[in-house]
C-alpha cells in the first residue's frame, strides 16, 4: 500500500469512484473522503477474518485429521461465507463497495459468529474426545 501511495502521489487516487455516485449511502462517502485510512482499516478487517478463518481450519483438522475431510471442509465453509450477492464477506474485505453501513454489519456479524462457532464447537469437541 505504502509502495502504491508513493509511485501515485501526484495522480488521481479517485479515478471513478466519486461521492456522488452514491449520496445517500455515508459509509461510502466516508471511504471516499479518507482513501488512506480506509485501506488501513480495511486491511485489519481482512486480517481479522483471515486470521477467524486459519483458526476454523485449525480446528477442523484436529476433528478430521484426515486431509481429505479437512481441506473440503474448510473450502465449503469459507466459501459460503463469499458467494452470495448482497450477503457476501467479499463486500467487507475490500474497500470502495456499494454496501452500506447495515449491510456491513450484518455481513460482519454473521460471519463472525459462524466462525467463531465453528471454533468454539470443535475446540470443547476435541477437549471432551481427548479427556482420559
Amino acid at each position: 500500500m505504502f509502495i502504491t501511495y508513493l509511485v501515485f502521489m501526484n495522480g488521481e487516487f479517485d479515478q471513478g469512484l466519486s461521492p456522488d455516485l452514491f449520496p445517500e449511502n455515508p459509509l461510502y462517502i466516508l471511504v471516499n473522503s479518507m482513501p488512506t485510512i480506509s485501506n488501513v482499516i480495511y486491511i485489519i478487517i481482512f486480517g481479522f477474518f483471515t486470521s477467524l478463518c486459519a483458526g476454523m481450519a485449525t480446528v477442523l483438522s484436529w476433528c478430521f485429521p484426515d486431509m481429505k475431510y479437512t481441506y473440503p471442509l474448510s473450502f465449503v465453509i469459507w466459501f459460503s461465507q463469499i458467494l452470495g450477492l448482497h450477503h457476501s464477506l467479499a463486500l467487507i474485505i475490500q474497500p470502495f463497495n456499494e454496501v452500506n453501513l447495515e449491510g456491513f454489519i450484518f455481513i460482519f456479524f454473521k460471519s463472525t459468529i459462524l466462525f467463531l462457532a465453528i471454533i468454539t464447537i470443535g475446540f470443547i469437541y476435541k477437549v471432551k474426545s481427548d479427556e482420559v
